[in-house]
Order: C-alpha cells, then structure tokens, then sequence
C-alpha cells in the first residue's frame, strides 16, 4: 500500500496533467499552482490573486474565497481573466474548501472556456450564414446543416442528419460522381477546394444550382468529414445564360445588320466595325483614325461632333456627304471598359433623297394634270417638270420608257432616265396617270363638240318651227275662209293640226334638250373655263 509521501506524489502528478488550472488559495498567498495555473499567474505567482480577475469579476472572486475558506459551498461562475501580457480570457471558475497542514485553504479550479465561447460563437455565425452550410462525414452522410440550408431546400436539420447527401438530394448519376470525386481529391490532397458547382433538387422538386467550396474537417489531427460553404446561384447562372444569348443576339445584329455600325474612341478612332460599315468604307477601318480614311473636311466634321457626343454625354445627330453620297450619323456615347467612346449608327440616305426628289417632281405633275385641259400643254409641262431625268413624251417606245395607255387607248410612251426599281414603281403609275389626264382631256373636247353641235340644232329648231307655225296659221285661215266644201276644210284643218303637233312635240323636246345643256350662255362659259 502508498505511504503519505507516495500518494502525494501521485496527486501532484494527477494536478501537473490536468488540462485545468489547479490554484492553492490560503486567503494570503498561493502555495500551489499546476502548470496551466503558470499561464494566468505567470511564472513567479507574485500577483495578488484578485489581480487575476478582471475588475468586473473581482468581487466575486473575493466574496467566493471567503465562503471557502469558512468551509461553505460556492456555486461555480464564469468570467473574464487578465494574462499577464494583458490579453482577456473566458474561464470557469469552481472553488473548493480543503485544509494544508491542518489551516484552511481554497482549491481555485480555472477551466478555460475559450473553446466553448468560441463555439458559441461560431455555431451563431453557422446558423445566421446566409450562405448554404452543410457538414458531412467521410461516407457522405449530412452531420450537420445551417438555417440557409434549411430555408433554401425546404428540409430541416433533422429530416437530413445521417442521410447520404446524393440521395437525399436526388442528384442524378453523373452530378453525384463528380461530387464524389471532388470531395474525395480534397481528402487525398488533404486541401481545401474552391469552385464546386451542385445541381439539385429542392423539396418542391425545383432545380436548383449551388456554387461553394469544400473544407477539410479535422479532428485530433485526423480528417473526420468535410464542411460545405454555398451559395444558391441558380437566378445569377440564368441571368449569365440570358446575358450570354443576348450578346449572342447582339452581337449577330452587329455584324450582319445592313446599317452602318461602329465604336470610335474620342480621337476619332475604330474600335470596331461591323461588314456594312466595312463596306462601305472601303477597308477594315480597325485602329484607323478618321483623317486616315476620309478627306480632312469630312473627319475634322466627324471628330467634331463624336468629341460633342462624348463631352456633353448626350447623343449627336447630323447629315453629312462623302463622296457624292449621303449620311445620316448618330453618335452615341457608351461606357466600354470604364472608358467613354463613342456607338456610331450610320445610314446611308443617298437613294432616299432621290425618291424624294423624284416624289416631290410626280407631285408637282400632278398638279398640273389637275390644271391644265390641253393636251399639248400637259406634254410640255410634264417634260420641263421631269427634265432632271431627261424626260420625253414619245410616239416611237425606246429604252426606259413606259406606256402611255388607257382603256385601250394609247398616247405615246414617257421616256425617263431611272436607276432602280422604286423608281420604276413610281415612274410606271406617273405614266397611267398621264394618260388618264389626256384622255379626260380628249373627253371633255368631245363633250364640248357635242354640246356646240347640239346647240346649232336647237337654233336650227326654233327656225324651222317659226317656218312652220306662220304658213300652217295662214293655211287654217285660208281653209275657214275659202273652201266652202265642209269635208275638205275639215280634212285640211285636221293635217295642220297633226303638223302643229308634231311642231308642239319638237318645242318640247327643243326645252328637254336646253335644260340638259344649258343656255347658250352656259356653255360659253364652261369653254372658257376648259
């Protein structure tokens, strides 16, 4: 059996392993301490023991020590402690009434809960993390996960805890192969990774993308599982997919859009030029300044107005010619790189303005077809009109010329010089209506000639009936006064009645045809006016 002295040595050894600090308290002085106790005392133990608090915690040290040393029970408490070089740490603090050679003593047991707190802490920052927190074991089985985890798939802690991650998440073969391989480089490498990207599925069967890296879990020097940070990036790779078919869209409007498309820099330089732009140009314009490819006029012109785009951050619109061609620019100003340049969005407007041209010299035709009655006069209005275009209304057709016909009549042929087939469309309908306008013409002439021709017969009436009416009144006269035979007065009465008829018949007719013409007047007027 241990003596005494054997015993003692064993318990000093028992106090020198244990990982808490182990303090002998008379009410005067330390008679003991283990040698974790070195690193709250310090080496020397010269500091008075209520020095080994921090203030707060003093008076509770204090009043503790004293209820020990009396022999009553203390309840343990935490605090702060002050190291000797100043740094602050949680502890435990649980003291013991005990007698040294026969005087009572206080045995302080100092249990650091850095540890602890620490966990605290972090199991707060685990569960609060906005991002995805799963903890697993080496065969894959969920250990632990945060809040977000739960919130993000709809499954709680404990519907997960033991479950292996590929199936519980429903990930398909080949997603759980690639996991399985990323987590188990991480083991044989023995670091951490970055970078995973995890398909799965959430409760409500909705596809969902994490993005995260993988640390190691170690335990007593060994790996015992790993610990997942993600982050749901399911709407930010969708919004890169649409932002990647955008460009894509864009980026095909660029290049094949027929409108002129570039970026210049504020010194008039090319950026970049899509094939219409090249084109147009001439050359690949890329790293090319305006005074190397257009005349000084035209690029200090352009530099002009894309510095004013630029400086002034609002967009540019002005027409210019080149080379006999002309341009409508729009310079707008864009950020590329954190630097301002300039979008340049050109049309070439050339065409245009000669279908507005020849636009404006169709109306002016129609103008004079709406005015003009005479036919030779028209001719010659249409020609000086359409001079521009060398124009000639011919009886013989020759090349670029178009008919001149209407219901089956033809005036000749509008001879014009053209250059496209928006000119021709426009060209071909002047030509109908030109004819549309002689043959009017040529009506109302006739209308007129008809109606000058009636009039004679109408004066040619009036005569003949006057002729009429004065011998059949001196006939009745005669055939009262003179024939004596009954029979034949009567017979030539009823004839000069038949012809007076007849002769009142004409009057009416004569008065139907007048009201339909008009007066002579009338008519006259309505010449002049023609």
């Amino acid at each position: 059996m241990a003596t005494g002295k054997e015993l003692e040595e064993v318990f000093r050894i028992i106090a020198e392993c244990d990982p808490d600090a182990m303090i002998i308290y008379d009410g005067e002085r330390v008679i003991y301490a283990n040698s974790k106790a070195a690193e709250f005392l310090g080496k020397d133990f010269k500091r008075e023991i209520r020095e080994l608090m921090h203030p707060d915690y003093r008076e509770a040290l204090m009043e503790r020590i004293k209820r020990a040393l009396k022999g009553d029970e203390t309840e343990p408490f935490e605090g702060l402690v002050l190291l000797p070089n100043g740094v602050e740490k949680w502890i435990e603090v649980t003291l013991k009434s005990v007698t040294i050679k026969d005087r009572p003593a206080v045995l302080i047991c100092l249990r650091d809960l850095t540890d602890k707190k620490s966990a605290g802490k972090y199991r707060e920052f685990f569960d609060n993390s906005l991002d995805i927190i799963a903890v697993t074991d080496l065969q894959g089985r969920f250990v632990e996960v945060n809040r977000a985890f739960e919130e993000t798939l709809g499954y709680s802690r404990d519907e997960v805890r033991g479950r292996n991650f590929a199936e519980f998440l429903e990930l398909n073969r080949e997603m759980a192969e690639s996991i399985f391989k990323a987590y188990n480089r991480a083991f044989r490498e023995k670091r951490d990774l970055k970078g995973l990207i995890l398909e799965a599925k959430r409760r409500d069967g909705r596809k969902i993308i994490f993005e995260g890296n993988i640390r190691l879990l170690w335990e007593r020097g060994r790996i015992v599982g790993f610990v997942g940070n993600y982050r749901d990036v399911t709407e930010k790779l969708e919004l890169q997919e649409r932002l990647k078919e955008s460009e894509e869209r864009y980026k095909k409007i660029f290049e094949h859009s027929p409108i002129l498309i570039a970026l210049v820099d504020e010194n008039g330089i090319f950026i970049e030029a899509n094939q219409a732009m090249i084109k147009s140009i001439g050359v690949k314009p890329i790293g090319k300044s305006h005074h190397d490819l257009f005349s000084k006029e035209v690029a200090d012109k352009r530099l002009q107005n894309i510095r004013k785009a630029i400086g002034e951050n609002k967009p540019v619109v002005f027409q210019d010619e080149r080379e006999g061609r002309i341009f409508i620019i729009n310079y707008v100003p864009v950020e590329l790189g954190g630097k301002r340049v300039c979008l340049v969005i050109a049309e070439e407007i050339t065409r245009l303005q000669k279908l507005n041209k020849l636009l404006r010299e169709i109306i002016e035709v129609n103008q004079a077809i709406a005015r003009i009655r005479d036919k030779e006069m028209l001719i010659k209005k249409v020609e000086e009109i359409l001079s521009d275009y060398s124009a000639k209304i011919s009886d013989v057709p020759q090349e670029g010329c178009f008919s001149i016909s209407y219901s089956g009549n033809d005036y000749g042929y509008l001879c014009v010089m053209y250059s496209g087939e928006e000119e021709r469309t426009l060209l071909e309908t002047l030509a109908k209506d030109i004819a549309f306008a002689i043959k009017t013409i040529e009506d109302e002439q006739k209308k007129l000639e008809l109606l000058n021709r009636l009039m004679d017969n109408l004066k040619t009436f009036a005569f003949i009936v006057d002729r009429i009416r004065n011998p059949l009144a001196v006939i009745s006269g005669l055939a009262e006064t003179f024939v004596e035979n009954e029979e034949t007065r009567r017979k030539i009465l009823q004839q000069v009645d038949r012809i007076v008829e007849i002769i009142q018949k004409i009057e009416m007719a004569w008065k139907k045809t007048e009201n339909l013409t008009g007066t002579e007047d009338d008519i006259f007027k309505n010449t002049e006016r023609g």
